[in-house]
């Protein structure tokens, strides 16, 4: 807009000064010139004052972060979407990128100044990390203008035990035994469960961890002994039991290189 504004005075100017060029008298020039300073004046209110966009529907977050949940949780929230136009709108169907998520809102037309909830449930699944679906928030107002807004709903899911490291790696060059230390400790999202157990599914490894152990948080130390070595182990590495419903297996893998 104020692009255009500009091209158009530019012109105009350009055109009076040709016109003045080729009119000599003073009352023709004082004329001219009290004429131009008016129409620039009117364009240039024109072009500083904004425009309505066509359609300013909505206060809504642009994202909506779950921040940190348990791994496998279902999950539950209400955002409120309220009508900043002059005009009715109804929300036609809030879309997602992913069946785990349902949403629901109520029917028929949003008022102008009203406000509605929005109604998300979901299932985050069973895997671990940062989780995001896409909310696509189609409406129409009352001039059966369409349009839509896209919204990222995200989550990071926490397992119930978090392994560092997550993984093992010893050189099957060394002829001498090799160690490494394994830490697990429940994470503080979850209020209960205990290693119970710890096995291993390679002669060559062995481990610390003592019978009868149950803790929410330990460390134990990892034996890997190249003269032991399996080469037929497919599935090489860790097997750590423990209390929960859910996941009551976990498995660090190891690998030989």
């Amino acid at each position: 807009m104020r692009a255009s504004v500009s091209a158009i005075c530019s012109a105009f100017a350009e055109t009076v000064r040709r016109f003045l060029g080729q009119h000599d008298l003073p009352i023709v020039r004082f004329a001219t010139v009290f004429a131009v300073f008016n129409v620039l004046l009117i364009l240039g209110v024109l072009s500083a004052v904004p425009r309505k966009s066509r359609l300013s529907l909505i206060s809504i977050p642009e994202k909506i972060d779950f921040g940190q949940v348990k791994q496998g949780d279902s999950l539950s929230r209400s955002v409120m979407i309220h009508n900043e136009s002059n005009r009715p709108i109804k929300i036609v169907a809030p879309q997602t990128s992913c069946g785990c998520m349902a949403t629901s809102i109520p029917s028929g037309f949003l008022q102008p100044g009203s406000s509605v909830p929005l109604r998300i449930e979901w299932h985050i699944g069973e895997g671990a990390g940062m989780n995001q679906v896409l909310l696509t928030l189609e409406y129409m107002n009352a001039s059966n203008t369409e349009d839509a807004l896209r919204i990222p709903v995200t989550a990071l899911s926490v397992p119930q035990f978090v392994i560092q490291p997550d993984r093992l790696v010893f050189s099957q060059r060394l002829s001498v035994p090799q160690h490494a230390s394994v830490h697990i400790h429940r994470h503080p999202l979850w209020a209960s469960g205990s290693v119970t157990d710890v096995r291993v599914s390679d002669p060559a490894l062995s481990t610390s961890f003592q019978d009868g152990t149950i803790a929410d948080d330990i460390t134990f130390d990892v034996t890997y002994d190249t003269s032991k070595n399996n080469r037929r182990v497919v599935d090489r590495g860790i097997r750590v039991v423990t209390s929960a419903d859910e996941w009551p297996m976990l498995f660090v893998p190891v690998d030989v290189r």
